[in-house]
């Protein structure tokens, strides 16, 4: 289980995902905590304390403003033609948010070797205006419609932030400080914790996957709280986030979320679908792909 999203190993596969990206899931991989609940933060823990008051500078936070971007490299080890290959795959999303509903998100991917010319399917934006939500793909030139919610939130936006914890869990703790650029950080690191009740077999799986992994180090600015980045290594597969440009609570004028349409573009709707959006009811599904905890092996 990783924060990574889904690569470029199977055809197959990869029309699907290109086709869930067309219906505007231009977000990241999800986070969840599986197996391992969140327990109270005993006394005199750093690492839950600094997760909580960053969790809580971006809930307050009215307007936002900022780039993350999302860097894999390694080798492709699934069976199939690009078995071996090395790939870089990169996302890139731009993001405007101003409460209650207002979002501008233009995502773009990039990637090298196995990943060259499988990803840039996906290139587009999501854009709410209050009153309706537009999801838009590049290469198609096609757009989907769905009315807006009353509330959007940020963390609906910047996925990353809603699945990550707000509070101590098992295998989370600080290590020393360190910088990203000329920022001082806080590191929380949280180490893969092995779910009870596998049996032998799914036990050795794991153990075989965790000694291909590295913890995710989590980077959180010392006078801010923002998360400015996240690395780990996941069964082979290096993952670097990072978070720049972030401003909390910028001045937006509504005028710069509105979706003008692109010349030639047309609406796509759907047929016999259910679809949804986080956070925007009626809106797109979100692409398949492997969720969990960063730095957790795969079951």
């Amino acid at each position: 289980m990783s924060i990574r999203p889904a690569l470029p190993t199977q055809a197959g596969k990869q029309a699907a995902r290109r086709r869930a990206l067309f219906c505007g899931a231009l977000v990241l991989s999800a986070v969840v905590l599986g197996a391992n609940p969140p327990v109270a933060r005993a006394a005199g823990d750093e690492s839950g304390s600094v997760m909580a008051k960053m969790a809580a500078t971006y809930q307050t936070a009215k307007a936002y403003e900022g780039t993350v971007t999302v860097t894999q490299s390694g080798k492709v080890s699934k069976p199939g033609p690009t078995l071996g290959k090395s790939f870089v795959l990169i996302q890139t999303q731009h993001i405007k948010f101003k409460g209650p509903n207002l979002v501008v998100k233009a995502v773009k991917f990039t990637g090298e070797g196995a990943a060259a010319g499988q990803v840039e399917r996906g290139d587009g934006s999501v854009t709410s205006d209050g009153k309706s939500v537009y999801i838009y793909n590049i290469p198609t030139k096609q757009y989907v419609k769905r009315p807006c919610p009353p509330k959007i939130g940020l963390e609906d936006v910047v996925e990353l932030l809603k699945k990550l914890p707000a509070q101590a869990i098992p295998g989370m703790s600080m290590l020393a400080p360190s910088k990203v650029g000329d920022r001082a950080v806080y590191v929380v690191q949280i180490k893969p914790q092995m779910p009870a009740g596998l049996t032998p077999d799914k036990q050795k799986m794991w153990q075989d996957m965790a000694a291909k992994s590295q913890a995710p180090r989590l980077m959180i600015d010392k006078q801010n709280y923002l998360l400015l980045a996240i690395d780990e290594v996941d069964n082979g597969i290096k993952t670097q986030i990072s978070l720049s440009g972030q401003t909390l609570n910028p001045s937006l004028g509504s005028d710069q979320f509105t979706f003008v349409k692109p010349a030639g573009s047309k609406e796509y709707i759907p047929q016999k679908q259910s679809v949804t959006v986080p956070g925007v009811p009626g809106g797109v599904t979100p692409a398949p792909g492997g969720t969990g905890i960063p730095g957790l092996p795969h079951k």
